[in-house]
């Protein structure tokens, strides 16, 4: 979890633009090549994503992923999950979640279009397994890019 914050401004929320200050400073906060993203709240303590990434995780058998109205970049592949899981009949929560919550998740995943799609493993120093449902969209994403 990093310690620096995303400014809330609804009319940039969602937008992919080249104001990602925020972002690089919240990456800039560890050195261990361990630790391969980081995860940012808004300035109200609300999680929001990665520092290069958006973020999902499975609470109670329910998908779970913030809503960026406030703040945020709103990817492409993000989208697509949201998309296939709808299309498979998932239930989801686009939502407000605290850290809380995330400490509390099943399964975790972490994705965006160069990385595709990155089960988390270990958050806040708890070992996590790799979920059914990261790894269904894992092999979704795969069979239906594989063409391209």
């Amino acid at each position: 979890m990093c310690q620096t914050r995303l400014a809330q401004q609804p009319l940039l929320a969602g937008i992919k633009h080249l104001n990602r200050l925020e972002q690089v400073l919240a990456r800039a906060e560890w050195n261990d090549p361990g630790i391969r993203e980081g995860v940012v709240c808004d300035t109200g303590g609300t999680l929001i994503e990665g520092t290069m990434s958006n973020l999902f995780f499975v609470l109670d058998g329910v998908l779970c992923t913030p809503e960026l109205t406030q703040c945020g970049v709103a990817g492409i592949l993000r989208r697509w999950v949201l998309e296939a899981e709808e299309c498979a009949g998932e239930c989801v929560q686009v939502g407000r979640f605290s850290p809380q919550q995330l400490s509390q998740a099943d399964e975790i995943f972490l994705c965006n279009s160069l990385i595709g799609i990155w089960p988390v493993i270990e958050y806040e120093g708890v070992e996590l397994g790799i979920g059914k449902r990261t790894l269904a969209l894992q092999s979704l994403l795969d069979k239906e890019y594989q063409g391209c």
